[in-house]
């Protein structure tokens, strides 16, 4: 009888499906904790970025032309007080 689908293949497929099911579902879960670490860790990374870049990176004595070039906030004269 050709055209005709076995009980065992259909159990075998229907078991495929399953698995199938299942790793989608796992990955779904790994991508949604996975987003929440890197949102938070992307959030910790730019404010230690924003707090680095408030303070110049100059000493006294260096060469600037702007007051947030220097640690101290102050340019005198094209030199960091």
């Amino acid at each position: 009888m050709k055209g005709q689908i076995s009980i065992e293949l259909i159990i075998i497929v229907a078991i495929i499906l399953a698995i199938v099911l299942i790793v989608a579902s796992k990955l779904q879960e790994t991508a949604k904790r996975s987003t929440e670490q890197i949102g938070a860790t992307e959030s910790e990374v730019f404010s230690v970025i924003n707090e680095t870049t408030k303070v110049g990176s100059k000493q006294a004595g260096e060469i600037c032309a702007e007051n947030w070039e220097c640690r101290s906030g102050s340019c005198v004269g094209g030199f960091c007080a």
